[in-house]
């Protein structure tokens, strides 16, 4: 992912966290998540040879009844 796209998801994340109508819990999510898309793009341009990934932690698997 190009570093652009990086900061402009950074933009969307502030842009919906700036709107009236979140709760503060998501904007506090969604401060986080523009800083993490920053950070992407700060380690991509540091290291612009490198391909950085991501990856998601998964949920949890739920315990199986026995």
């Amino acid at each position: 992912m190009a570093i652009h796209q990086y900061r402009r998801h950074a933009m969307e994340c502030l842009c919906i966290a700036d709107e009236n109508t979140t709760s503060a819990e998501n904007r506090t999510l969604l401060l986080g998540m523009a800083q993490a898309w920053l950070k992407l793009a700060q380690r991509a341009e540091q290291n612009p040879s490198a391909e950085i990934f991501w990856q998601t932690a998964s949920p949890p698997l739920a315990a199986s009844a026995a």
